[in-house]
């Protein structure tokens, strides 16, 4: 399914950005099925998104129909496969920034998340040192624009 809201304003749009801690490491097999459950689910509720995995940390946004969204991330936050859930970033979007992925996806290594702007130097750089607010909505999309550069798969 591909949601395209680029003609014009949709007042229902949400969007929620959270990080998140695996209870365990993913290895690439369940990372997979993970993201194959997701996308389907996706697809049937008109959510959209992005979501961005390194080591054992989850950073992900999610937008469509604002009671979809919200409905997902309370299912997030009971979700026992995480340790914990960090709300970053949530309100009202006027058009969706990831339209034609179900749930485009990137790992990135320690060197692509210490470049992004608003994190702090750090030896181990992690997703849960992304910024709460807008500077956090921004990572993921600086992350979205890297994916695009890349022409990495682009979701599904």
């Amino acid at each position: 399914m591909v949601v395209d809201n680029s003609q014009g304003e949709d007042a229902a749009l949400y969007e929620m950005v959270y990080a998140s801690l695996a209870e365990h490491a993913m290895d690439e097999a369940e990372l997979r099925e993970l993201l194959s459950r997701a996308r389907e689910a996706n697809e049937r509720h008109g959510i959209t998104g992005l979501l961005v995995y390194h080591e054992r940390e989850f950073l992900q946004l999610i937008e469509g129909e604002r009671d979809a969204v919200k409905r997902l991330y309370d299912a997030i936050e009971r979700d026992p496969r995480h340790e914990r859930v960090d709300l970053i970033w949530e309100g009202p979007v006027r058009r969706r920034s990831f339209q034609h992925w179900t749930m485009g996806f990137v790992v990135p290594d320690g060197k692509d998340l210490s470049e992004l702007p608003g994190f702090e130097p750090a030896d181990t750089p992690s997703l849960a040192a992304v910024p709460k607010g807008e500077p956090g909505r921004r990572v993921l999309m600086t992350l979205r624009d890297q994916l695009i550069r890349k022409d990495a798969p682009r979701g599904g």
